[in-house]
């Protein structure tokens, strides 16, 4: 509605005296591509670099070796903080740590299986799923590129 009102000012203004006040801040050309191609090309960056750190693989996490089936650990690996679970089957799940609510690092409930928040109790199942609020969404994964080879297979060679 604001611009509706705007607009009838405006083109009144253009029709009866061909100048209006508002037509320079109202131009269409007002925006340089150019300025707002540098801040789309930095976000882009951003998003490329985090789906780049998004992708871990799994034999260089030495960590993963010592987790048992059905444990879960926050480990540390290149600076980075990862929420590593391996399950039964000996599949790695990994995850961001940074709670979907405000950031706190959720740490692993061994008796109930879940990845919860300190801060204000939010729960996520084994896979980062959201089971209890106050957070709304899951924990980020982290595709993990290569299975760990189990030491029984390197025994069988």
């Amino acid at each position: 509605m604001t611009y509706s009102h705007i607009s009838a000012l405006l083109l009144s203004d253009l029709i009866a005296t061909g100048e209006s006040e508002y037509r320079k801040l109202f131009d269409p050309n007002r925006i340089k591509p150019v300025a707002g191609f540098k801040n789309f090309v930095k976000e882009a960056a951003d998003v490329v670099g985090k789906l780049v750190k998004a992708m871990v693989p799994k034999e260089r996490l030495e960590e993963l070796v010592e987790l048992a089936p059905g444990e879960g650990r926050i480990v540390k690996y290149e600076g980075e903080t990862i929420a590593l679970y391996k399950d039964d089957d000996g599949n790695l799940h990994a995850l961001s740590p940074d709670c979907t609510h405000i950031n706190c690092t959720v740490g692993w409930n061994a008796s109930e299986k879940t990845w919860d928040c300190p801060c204000h109790g939010s729960r996520y199942s084994a896979d980062g799923e959201m089971l209890t609020a106050p957070a709304r969404k899951d924990l980020q994964m982290i595709n993990v590129e290569e299975l760990v080879e189990h030491d029984d297979h390197h025994h069988a060679k």
